[in-house]
């Protein structure tokens, strides 16, 4: 620690214990989240990834208008992360090259590998969250376009021979929205549930940056 800290620049000091700080809470966040989820593997299979399978299933012939921002969200999170993956490899890089001029210790090297390989496996966590809670977005707003639709359809009956026979189907789609509904909100309590530990971590870690 005295070696990775070492340095006259008071500001820079400052930074090396932030970025120290930071990677204690992610290791600490990476083993807590581990555990959890080796111990509650099946059930976040089942709740969780399967689950939403399901779903995806269910809302295939539903509206696809929210599909586009869904997925093109999905793509700009993948070139950001991958845009921040570059810049720290180069920083690592940089280190090495201070390192064979004697300016920078082979430590600080050395954790800024560490670091990174901890963001990797903190961001592919974060990322599952996103997914999981991006997609839960999404069906909803597919379960809403088809509620709208739904409503539609019931302030255009009229009194007639066949009214009872469309009262009951429309009773069948309401009873199957209120069950989609339910499945959807059970997704994102899961997930939530499921990310807990690492939501926390995350917000530590923000916290201390800012």
């Amino acid at each position: 620690f005295r070696t990775l800290t070492d340095t006259l620049d008071r500001r820079l000091q400052l930074l090396f214990y932030v970025s120290f700080t930071n990677t204690a809470i992610k290791y600490a966040t990476v083993i807590v989240t581990y555990v959890a989820n080796t111990v509650h593997f099946e059930a976040i299979n089942q709740r969780c990834t399967m689950q939403r399978t399901h779903l995806e299933f269910e809302f295939k012939n539903a509206p696809q208008e929210p599909k586009r921002p869904f997925e093109f969200f999905m793509y700009f999170k993948f070139c950001l992360i991958n845009l921040m993956m570059m810049i720290q490899v180069c920083g690592i890089f940089a280190q090495h090259g201070e390192v064979g001029k004697g300016s920078v210790s082979q430590v600080r090297v050395h954790f800024a590998i560490y670091a990174f390989v901890l963001w990797n496996y903190t961001e592919n966590m974060a990322d599952y969250c996103y997914f999981i809670n991006g997609s839960v977005l999404k069906y909803y707003r597919q379960f809403n376009l088809q509620l709208g639709s739904l409503r539609d359809e019931m302030d255009g009956l009229r009194p007639g021979g066949m009214l009872l026979h469309h009262c009951c189907e429309l009773s069948d789609r309401l009873e199957e929205l209120r069950r989609r509904c339910r499945e959807i909100h059970d997704l994102q309590r899961e997930s939530f549930r499921m990310h807990q530990f690492q939501l926390i971590g995350l917000m530590l870690s923000t916290l201390i940056n800012n």
